[in-house]
């Protein structure tokens, strides 16, 4: 049996937050899990909802905001919204898996899954085999198909 962190740790801790990483990744897992989705200005945010209402009680729709709104949001107990970038880094060293969900619809189109391939480029974790993209859509797993054919793709 494989063991992945939904959210990171997220019964404990912030889902998505850079602390329930951190605590996912000191344990002896599989693989951890994250969402992401696109800020106004292009950057690739770990975030479920579409919106802050849920994880900051406050409205706000991630993809109509920049990351410098965001970047100070309070997701719980003190914890910070990450980038995938961030993410990506804490990684480092670490045997587990990372399984990348793209939310969709996005509005956005198809740029979520090519600035996901370009941070893990830029990671050095595009040619990985711990590194999973998940999505509910199927326009979004053929795009990634496209982008990254050896990559693992799971509808």
């Amino acid at each position: 049996m494989k063991i992945v962190a939904h959210r990171g740790y997220s019964g404990k801790y912030p889902e998505l937050s850079p602390l329930a990483f951190e605590k996912a990744l000191d344990l002896p897992i599989h693989g951890v899990e994250c969402d992401v989705r696109l800020t106004r200005d292009g950057k690739v945010v770990v975030q479920h909802d579409p919106t802050l209402d849920r994880t900051a009680g406050r409205p706000g729709r991630i993809s109509k905001l920049d990351w410098e709104e965001l970047r100070g949001v309070d997701i719980g107990s003190g914890q910070r919204m990450m980038l995938l970038d961030e993410l990506l880094e804490l990684l480092e060293g670490k045997p587990h898996h990372l399984y990348i969900e793209t939310k969709h619809p996005s509005g956005q189109g198809d740029i979520l899954e090519e600035q996901t391939v370009l941070r893990l480029r830029y990671a050095g974790l595009f040619d990985d085999p711990r590194i999973h993209i998940i999505s509910f859509s199927h326009h979004a797993i053929r795009r990634m198909q496209n982008l990254a054919p050896h990559m693992d793709r799971i509808y």
